[in-house]
């Protein structure tokens, strides 16, 4: 299906209401979640906010501050050892 002009202003108006919204709602800052693992605790607390901190980077938002505690969870590893993961939030600013 081929789109006519009048059709295509009309996409692109109905796409900028669309996409306005969450940039005026990124241009305060977010909230973002972040998940990593690791063989200690801390390892997978640090993996989950760098992995948290690259998405928020990713949409310009630069300063990031930790939303309450992170989460761990124990489990196995591929090999049979111990492995953590964490999960956290951090809410993040321009």
């Amino acid at each position: 299906m081929k789109l006519t002009s009048s059709n295509r202003k009309r996409a692109l108006v109905l796409l900028g209401l669309v996409l306005a919204p969450a940039s005026v709602l990124l241009a305060s800052g977010g909230l973002f979640q972040g998940g990593g693992y690791g063989p200690t605790p801390a390892v997978a607390i640090q993996a989950a906010t760098e992995d948290a901190q690259a998405c928020a980077e990713s949409v310009g938002l630069y300063t990031c501050t930790m939303v309450g505690e992170p989460e761990i969870f124990v489990g196995t590893g591929p090999k049979g050892g111990v492995r953590y993961t964490a999960q956290v939030s951090l809410e993040c600013t321009p």
